[in-house]
């Protein structure tokens, strides 16, 4: 319980960062809209392989995205402390989840990784409801 709703408080840390313009160093060519969903994934690499791994994680997903041909906008953050990646990705709309996660390229990329991990990759799925700012 404690783990969801740490991911619920970054969730919201994300999508609250995200209409701040000034904190972002470029504008993404896709900005997310309400109704988008979001997917969080969570890996827990073993300390030997951390810093391999999400080198690996942010690197090739990365490309592996770009190649995908779908729209979307993903933060890459860490947990150093605890040898543990999060990933938050903002599908854009007709850009659905399970495409992705049947694409052949992210699979290698994933099959490079699942030796790291001291616990299997955790997935998690929500739907963008609203972000705001205040000043």
């Amino acid at each position: 319980m404690k783990h969801i709703i740490a991911v619920v408080a970054i969730t919201f840390i994300l999508l609250t960062a995200l209409v701040i313009p000034e904190t972002k160093a470029e504008e993404p060519a896709y900005t997310p809209q309400p109704g988008d969903e979001v997917v969080i994934y969570l890996m827990k690499f073993k300390p030997e392989d951390f810093e391999k791994g999400k080198k690996i994680q942010v690197n090739e997903f990365s490309k592996a995205m770009q190649e995908s041909g779908q729209t979307r906008h993903t933060y890459f953050l860490e947990d150093a402390e605890n040898n543990n990646t999060l990933a938050v990705s903002f599908f854009s709309k007709g850009h659905e989840t399970q495409k992705w996660h049947n694409d052949d390229k992210r699979q290698e990329v994933l099959d490079k990784l699942k030796p790291m991990w001291r616990e299997p990759q955790t997935i998690e799925k929500f739907k963008l409801v609203d972000s705001h700012t205040t000043e």
